[in-house]
């Protein structure tokens, strides 16, 4: 029968002592390198959980991913895109050497450099118009005019304007260079294509009035009212600009009116000349 040791009590003691420590530095470093919790929605009930790993960041699918799990485009954008593309295809095949930069907010090119490119017609006007014509695509779903050009130095600069179902785009326009010699340079663009269409739901009286409204002017105060469209990422939407007080002085401010939704977009001072 053998005799237990009058030290293993104390063995026993020191042995748990020692577990027990570490336990709690295992715990404490799990708690130190786990990912802090997140609260979020439950999509089915709105109650609030508890995440212990963040969410994955989502793919922008906006043009596809690997994932098979795209978005798709609109139609209407797809057939804006490819009428694009079938005109810089031409203007390439015409002017190899063309460099081109585009804003993420348009659809089109917004520069052409080295275009050097020869244009029909006998003056800076004629020759810009026929550039417009030969290559509309670039503005798909936009009118391009040539509202002004003028010589200076050997060189004619053309001033192109966009119009959405016959009124003008008042955040974007374009400018032409021309040589002397009839030869396109250098677009200079805001104009972009535009796949959708957002027509006026407000009339002209309603849009003053929330302008005036807006200035803290009398409703019956003198205004000039002009409708028009703005365009962002290839979405046009109709909009006011009322000049408030335009008959009795110089200066004055204008309001831009979302002609959509009814909401003032902007104020600014404007002089007459």
């Amino acid at each position: 029968m053998s005799s237990s040791s009058p030290h293993e009590p104390s063995v026993c003691l020191w042995a748990l002592t020692r577990l027990s420590r570490l336990t709690s530095i295992i715990v404490i470093g799990y708690t130190l390198c786990s990912p802090p919790a997140q609260l979020y929605a439950d999509p089915l009930t709105g109650d609030q959980l508890t995440r212990l790993t963040p969410e994955p960041t989502p793919l922008d699918n906006t043009m596809g991913s690997s994932t098979g799990l795209s978005q798709e485009l609109p139609e209407a954008l797809k057939s804006t895109q490819r009428e694009i593309e079938d005109a810089l295809k031409r203007l390439r095949a015409r002017a190899p050497h063309v460099k081109l930069t585009q804003r993420a907010a348009s659809l089109s090119p917004n520069l052409l450099l080295k275009l050097n490119l020869p244009l029909e017609g006998s003056g800076g006007r004629e020759q810009a118009s026929s550039f417009v014509s030969e290559f509309k695509g670039l503005w798909s779903g936009v009118e391009v005019r040539v509202t002004d050009a003028q010589t200076r130095r050997h060189r004619t600069v053309a001033q192109l304007k966009g119009y959405i179902e016959g009124l003008p785009i008042l955040n974007q326009d374009a400018r032409l260079a021309i040589s002397a010699e009839g030869r396109a340079l250098r677009l200079s663009s805001a104009l972009s294509g535009v796949y959708q269409t957002r027509s006026a739901r407000l009339k002209e009286s309603e849009a003053a009035r929330l302008a005036l409204a807006h200035l803290n002017l009398p409703l019956d105060a003198p205004y000039l009212a002009r409708p028009g469209f703005v365009v962002h990422a290839g979405v046009a939407s109709a909009v006011f600009e009322v000049e408030a007080g335009a008959s009795l002085q110089q200066q004055h401010p204008v309001v831009r009116i979302d002609a959509v939704e009814g909401v003032v977009l902007s104020v600014q001072d404007r002089v007459r000349r």
